[in-house]
């Protein structure tokens, strides 16, 4: 039995803005909250492990912290070219019967594409970068073999 929780620890709740040769970007948010998003990934991951998730506030003796500590999209508009940087950064916090297992995840990506990406592309760009950064965190075998004491 695993008790859960995740923060967004985000200074800014905004994602980044879109390129623009016009003036300034297009701010680029979420359409749902970002605590939702981790929360489920999460909790479907660690129940496909064996692990059986309860409320945070309810007595575990083991519990996980997620924090979202950045998530950010950056478009670069050229010419001819257009660049894409993201960055998704994690932190995940284990306590087991008084002990404690810290580690950070992290994705950085850069892209040169040719075209600016559409609104659809961004999404698929953002969402494949917050998954690769979840997927680090429940496939750490250090982190899930600290849970499973």
């Amino acid at each position: 039995m695993i008790s859960s929780i995740q923060i967004d620890a985000r200074p800014d709740t905004s994602i980044g803005g879109r390129a623009s040769g016009y003036g300034p970007a297009a701010n680029i948010g979420l359409a749902n909250n970002i605590k939702v998003i981790v929360r489920e990934a999460v909790k479907k991951g660690l129940h496909n492990y064996g692990f059986r998730i309860v409320p945070y506030r309810t007595k575990a003796v083991r519990r996980l912290t997620v924090r979202i500590v950045a998530l950010h999209y950056s478009q670069r508009a050229g010419l001819i070219s257009a660049g894409i940087r993201i960055n998704s950064t994690l932190e995940g916090s284990a306590n087991v019967k008084g002990k404690t297992f810290d580690r950070v995840y992290r994705g950085n990506r850069s892209k040169q594409i040719l075209f600016t990406p559409t609104e659809h592309q961004d999404n698929r760009y953002i969402n494949n970068a917050l998954s690769n950064t979840l997927n680090q965190l429940l496939n750490d075998k250090q982190m899930l073999n600290f849970l499973a004491r």
